[in-house]
C-alpha cells in the first residue's frame, strides 16, 4: 500500500473511531443514509441521551418511554446539526413549542 493509501486508511479509521467515541451507552452510532446517526430504539430512555456528538444529524428514539421534550432541548444538548428525529411508539404527551428552536 502506498503512503497516501495508508494515510487515507488511517484517516478513515480515525473518523469511525471519533464517531463511536461519543456514542451513548445503549445506542448505536454510525453513518446511515449519508447522515451521522445515533440510533437508540427501545433503549428505555426517558430523555435525550447524554453526551451526543454535536455532528449528529439523525436521532432515532423509537419505542422509548419519552413523556416530554422540553424547551430548547436539542440546542441545550448541542444538537445544532440535527435534521431528523424519530419518536414513533414513544409516550409523548408534551412537546414544548420551542423544543426544536
Amino acid at each position: 500500500m502506498s503512503g497516501a493509501g495508508a494515510r487515507a486508511l488511517l484517516l478513515a479509521a480515525l473518523c469511525v473511531h471519533a464517531l463511536h467515541a461519543h456514542c451513548p451507552r445503549l445506542c448505536d452510532c454510525k453513518w446511515k443514509g449519508g447522515k451521522e446517526s445515533v440510533l437508540c430504539p427501545s433503549a428505555n430512555l426517558t430523555g435525550l441521551p447524554a453526551q451526543l456528538d454535536a455532528g449528529t444529524q439523525l436521532l432515532d428514539l423509537t419505542d422509548n418511554p419519552l413523556v416530554a421534550i422540553r424547551k430548547d432541548a436539542f440546542a441545550a444538548a448541542g444538537l445544532l446539526n440535527l435534521q431528523k428525529i424519530f419518536v414513533a411508539k414513544c409516550r409523548l404527551k408534551n412537546i414544548d413549542r420551542h423544543a426544536f428552536r
